[in-house]
């Protein structure tokens, strides 16, 4: 599928989700919770933009940290979820 196409097929199942700009996210996104609200991994959005920006992994995680994750509560309904799959591996 492609990244247009992801995004076509979230419009077409709730067109109020709210999908980031960040083009390096894209690749990140892993579904759509039973509210609607696009579903991104963590991991992959590190990783996504660490090759993208060509930037170590902390450093990535340290902008989404900041520039992203901080941003959640004042995107309103509908905003985008994150889940930290760092751990998953493990279980």
């Amino acid at each position: 599928m492609t990244v247009q196409s992801v995004r076509d097929a979230i419009a077409d199942i709730n067109s109020f989700a709210v999908v980031f700009d960040n083009p390096s996210f894209d690749n990140s996104i892993i579904g759509i919770s039973v509210d609607g609200e696009v579903v991104y991994s963590l991991s992959k959005m590190i990783e996504e933009l660490s090759n993208d920006d060509n930037i170590s992994l902390d450093d990535a995680y340290e902008f989404i940290d900041y520039n992203t994750i901080r941003l959640l509560p004042y995107i309103g309904q509908y905003r985008p979820v994150i889940v930290d799959d760092s751990l998953l591996g493990t279980i």
